[in-house]
């Protein structure tokens, strides 16, 4: 009969002490605005933007960047050095990922589209097909691709969700 009160008692002192416990909790309170934490802290795929006084995700990371190649070569005041793309014309890239881990990606280039052009842009991602339509066609009211302010822009493309995958990319 002793021994049966024993696991008993030991439940109600758990219990009064689980309540002891939870009652004598005291609430912590730290505060540190953004711009303290940046300067403080490092900010390791974080943005600190100060106009909201925020530290957000990085939402994006450039995986490889051949824009030093690409510039106005040395000598030449004309575009004669321009690749005009036409049917026919491909161009091939290869990059390598350790981590294709991503919402979504995006190909993205620099280039002038002739204002007249109906004609997509073909493209694939290992082996996975994708087109991006004319920008008369896409997006007949950016007036940015039409007109006097026609010279070269920045195209994103996105590309279709899970085609990145880890190694070699083409």
């Amino acid at each position: 009969m002793t021994f049966a009160r024993i696991p008993i008692l030991c439940l109600i002192w758990l219990i009064f002490s689980a309540q002891f416990t939870f009652a004598d909790t005291s609430k912590l309170d730290f505060k540190l605005d953004a711009a303290a934490l940046e300067a403080r802290g490092q900010l390791k795929e974080l943005r600190f933007r100060k106009s909201k006084n925020v530290i957000n995700l990085n939402d994006m990371l450039l995986i490889e960047d051949d824009a030093p190649g690409c510039g106005l070569p040395e000598g030449l005041a004309d575009s004669s050095w321009v690749e005009r793309l036409h049917k026919g014309i491909i161009i091939k890239k290869e990059f390598i990922l350790d981590k294709p881990g991503a919402f979504s990606g995006y190909v993205v280039l620099k280039g002038r589209e002739s204002e007249n052009n109906e004609e997509p842009l073909h493209l694939s991602l290992n082996s996975i097909h994708f087109v991006r339509s004319a920008t008369k066609i896409a997006y007949p009211s950016a007036l940015q691709y039409y007109g006097r302010l026609r010279w070269d822009r920045w195209f994103y493309i996105e590309l279709p969700v899970g085609a990145l995958k880890k190694g070699l990319n083409e």
